[in-house]
């Protein structure tokens, strides 16, 4: 009965050898345990599994150990056997060890001693587990990590972790400089320095986002001003992801900041842009109505004229009315601004359209233009056109019969800040009573009078010495009426 009593204790040892050896070999964990003098000792099966060894072919030792640690950890391995057999401290290192099969892998190994009553070390032993997967993932999650950091240091946008609810930064990165005007340090040691620089105009909209944040309110994006380091405005993009603990709630925040000053600016301008083109389609809209009015109303008074003309004739003036609105237009065009007109080129375009027109030889009859600088509106330069038109077109055909050779000038002189007096006169035959001009039928002369004192508010008036000459005074900021 003693001998069953016996068997039965031997089974349930070798039962519970064989569990802790399965279970050993389960973890990639073996245990070993040696004599301190003589580096013999025992190594438990798996021991010698993860160095690749088959337990019954080889004889535990420490010399046996020694060999299959990594030659690059050697140093490292002694210095931890020395130190906990000097008492200094346990044995809990990673290095690498080498399998019989050149294999290069991680073992976690802890270790302690025991001292005899002399205090000299008799015994060391210990756990030796394989970590090789472990200390793969760790090392692809830091050179993750590491790519990572690289990529939001290289971004010109300002990459953050943010801890909720006491607001300090784990991270920013050095773009911080570049955006705010200060360095990522100073935002580290200083948790409150952010608070700081927000615009005054600004706090009340950037406290309002802080609160939500701590109600569990996440705001993906929102624009805000600060104070750079400089005391520069700027304009900052702030991008948000949330970041919650086990129980759902938010433990940190990441993302984001940009600076969109410039944007900012652009869209001022675009916006203060598409308002003045929105006003400028609205002007040329009643530019294009008065013209047709215009038109039609020159078209009324040459059909309501007593002295029927030939059509060619009606025409050809018409046309020539026509092309000098017309060429208001084409020097606004060309003009920096679109609401002013270079009237000295205008005054050139116009002379040398009328000279082809009624065919003059430029040897003959020529120009003396003196209209330096003078801008003029819209509503100046239109009804002036016409004027001028008008004028020149009567030099052009009345002032020189014949063969007669002459000059036709146009001039402008101010004759006080806003006053401008125009001059057009030529050196013709002159008008034969030049006291009646005002009172003539003709549709040209009409037109003229009615333009400079009903369009532009202006006075004329003519005299025919040695030539005629028209002497037009207007005021640049009267009013333009219809």
């Amino acid at each position: 009965m003693m001998q069953d009593e016996n068997r039965s204790k031997e089974q349930l040892l070798e039962d519970s050898e064989r569990r802790l050896n399965e279970a050993q070999h389960i973890a990639k964990i073996g245990s070993w345990d040696m004599n301190a003098q003589t580096g013999e000792g025992y190594w438990s099966d798996e021991m010698f599994h993860l160095f690749g060894h088959n337990p019954s072919e080889k004889r535990a030792s420490y010399g046996l150990f020694r060999e299959h640690i990594h030659p690059d950890d050697i140093n490292k391995f002694e210095e931890s056997i020395t130190d906990y057999t000097a008492r200094v401290k346990k044995v809990d290192e990673v290095f690498r060890y080498l399998t019989t099969k050149g294999e290069i892998r991680y073992a976690h190994s802890i270790g302690n001693v025991e001292f005899n009553e002399k205090g000299n070390p008799q015994r060391v032993f210990g756990t030796f587990q394989d970590v090789t997967e472990r200390k793969q993932a760790e090392e692809k999650l830091i050179e993750s990590e590491r790519k990572h950091r690289a990529i939001l240091e290289g971004l010109d946008d300002v990459a953050y972790r943010l801890t909720i609810p006491d607001g300090k930064y784990e991270y920013i990165s050095q773009s911080a400089k570049s955006v705010f005007g200060y360095d990522r340090d100073d935002f580290i040691k200083n948790p409150l320095l952010f608070q700081k620089i927000i615009h005054p105009e600004s706090i009340h909209y950037f406290r309002e986002k802080w609160v939500d944040l701590k109600k569990g309110i996440v705001p993906r994006t929102f624009e805000y001003r600060i104070i750079d380091s400089e005391g520069s405005e700027r304009w900052i993009c702030q991008s948000i992801s949330a970041i919650t603990d086990e129980q759902g709630a938010i433990c940190a925040i990441e993302g984001l900041c940009r600076d969109i000053t410039d944007q900012k600016k652009t869209e001022k301008q675009i916006k203060a842009s598409l308002e003045e083109k929105e006003t400028l389609l609205h002007e040329i809209h009643h530019r294009v109505k008065n013209n047709m009015q215009i038109i039609a109303s020159l078209l009324d008074m040459q059909l309501t004229r007593k002295n029927k003309q030939t059509i060619d004739t009606i025409v050809n003036e018409c046309k020539g009315r026509v092309y000098a609105m017309a060429g208001i237009h084409e020097s606004l065009h060309r003009s920096e601004s679109l609401s002013e007109v270079d009237f000295m080129a205008y005054v050139i375009h116009l002379t040398g359209m009328l000279s082809q027109t009624y065919g003059m030889n430029p040897e003959k009859v020529r120009f003396d233009i003196k209209v330096p600088g003078l801008k003029l509106g819209i509503d100046k330069a239109n009804p002036l056109g016409l004027v001028l038109n008008e004028l020149i077109s009567n030099s052009l055909k009345y002032a020189f019969p014949g063969d007669q050779a002459g000059v036709i000038s146009i001039e402008t002189k101010k004759h006080n800040e806003n006053n401008i007096i125009l001059t057009i006169a030529d050196d013709g035959i002159g008008m034969p009573d030049v006291h009646k001009w005002k009172k003539t039928n003709t549709l040209g002369l009409r037109l003229v009078r009615d333009l400079v004192e009903k369009q532009i508010n202006g006075s004329i008036d003519c005299e025919s010495q040695n030539g005629t000459k028209y002497i037009i005074n207007f005021n640049l900021e009267s009013a333009y009426t219809l």
